[in-house]
């Protein structure tokens, strides 16, 4: 029988309740009723195993301290990453390295929310410099690249369009 994630969590859920005496068991519905003695199956969550916290390398080579989700021995799902310098990510994480969506921040008090790809932000994101100015926009290969818009201090738009290798091309 195929059938979506959903597809099956309902059928469990309709199956349950068609069986169930409606009792909770530690938040956990439970089915008893010796009337029916065909199987009932749950879907359950399981939680992926956690570490932390454990040192692994960045793409550089510089050993960061994990602590979160692993698969394969290595930091896969969310986690936490922090650098002896002071730089932390929170976000997620494929096969080691920060992939998906994330937050990144620096010592400095520049901040980086947004999507990530093989350690780089890439894609969507905001990025707060230092001086508390905002970019909103494209990132490719950690670089403001595409179209995005400026806004100073004060939140008031200073450029809006496109973007190379850090620059304004309008």
């Amino acid at each position: 029988m195929a059938g979506t994630r959903a597809a099956a969590e309902n059928i469990a859920e309709r199956e349950l309740m068609a069986r169930s005496n409606g009792r909770m068991a530690q938040n956990q519905a439970w089915a008893c009723n010796s009337a029916t003695p065909a199987p009932l199956a749950v879907l359950l969550e399981e939680a992926p195993p956690q570490a932390g916290p454990m040192r692994f390398p960045d793409k550089e080579g510089d050993e960061f301290e994990y602590q979160g989700a692993l698969q394969g021995g290595v930091p896969h799902g969310h986690g936490v990453a922090t650098f002896p310098d002071g730089m932390r990510y929170e976000g997620s994480f494929v096969n080691g390295a920060f992939h998906g969506h994330g937050v990144y921040t620096w010592p400095s008090g520049a901040r980086y929310e947004g999507e990530f790809q093989h350690w780089e932000m890439h894609g969507q994101g905001t990025y707060r410099f230092a001086s508390g100015k905002t970019y909103v926009g494209d990132l490719r290969n950690s670089k403001l690249e595409g179209y995005g818009k400026y806004y100073d201090t004060s939140g008031n738009l200073v450029y809006d369009g496109r973007w190379s290798n850090n620059r304004q091309v309008d």
